[in-house]
């Protein structure tokens, strides 16, 4: 596969005052017409923006990257659909980690800092036979707020963590460079090197946890993730499988 050096994420893009939802701006785009793979939208404020199982996404007007691209991940079969959530939780990851310690990923694609949310990520792939045809990621990092709704508890931001105000074109430049870099990794078809990265990075792996499934709280181990991004969870010496939605984490 030819592999281009030029950047992907991010080399073209548009940015909106205020939208509903940057993803749902991408995909009336995408029903017009074509897009070039890469293209960006983002805003200073989503009106109704959201995050992963329908959950609303809360964020302050002008103090935070509120981003989504296109991607055309067609080398990449239905069934290996995980590393792409993969690659873009490392890339986000990657951004973090130079500016801040404590950095993990939760699973599918949350990330942590210190235990607590800095950035969600709504991934909503259209497939084409089996293989995926389109995705659209949304993404939403906290930079500048500091101050949160109570039922945001455990939310944070790199304010918060570092009393420091944030340049947010630069940031989503530094962003989207990341993002983009681990998408070639991806391209390379380099699971192995991402699945490996993202296990390391992976909140709470191997350690002692609580979970809620349905009412039920349980303790258990993470043990890593299968082939199709199901969590491994070791529950009372059985290793068990859950798919998004199935399970949570108790804090």
């Amino acid at each position: 596969m030819l592999l281009t050096t030029e950047k992907i994420v991010g080399h073209e893009q548009v940015f909106l005052q205020e939208t509903d939802s940057t993803n749902h701006q991408l995909q009336m785009l995408l029903k017009s017409g074509p897009v070039k793979e890469g293209f960006t939208v983002s805003t200073a404020y989503q009106n109704g923006g959201r995050g992963q199982m329908g959950k609303q996404w809360h964020s302050l007007p002008g103090q935070n990257i509120l981003m989504s691209f296109v991607l055309y991940p067609t080398f990449i079969r239905a069934e290996e659909q995980f590393y792409l959530s993969m690659a873009m939780s490392l890339g986000v990851y990657d951004f973090l980690a130079e500016l801040i310690e404590g950095v993990s990923i939760k699973w599918p694609n949350d990330i942590m800092v210190n235990g607590q949310k800095i950035c969600g990520m709504l991934i909503q792939n259209t497939l084409s036979g089996d293989s995926i045809a389109s995705s659209v990621i949304g993404i939403g990092i906290n930079v500048n707020q500091s101050q949160f709704e109570p039922e945001l508890s455990h939310a944070t931001s790199l304010k918060i963590l570092t009393a420091k105000e944030y340049n947010l074109t630069a940031c989503q430049l530094r962003l989207t460079d990341s993002i983009d870099e681990r998408y070639k990794q991806l391209r390379a078809r380099k699971f192995e090197a991402l699945k490996a990265d993202y296990l390391k990075h992976l909140f709470g792996m191997k350690e002692p946890h609580s979970f809620l499934i349905e009412t039920q709280c349980v303790k258990g181990i993470i043990k890593g993730i299968d082939e199709y991004g199901c969590l491994l969870v070791e529950i009372e010496g059985n290793v068990l499988k859950f798919k998004n939605g199935e399970i949570g984490y108790i804090y």
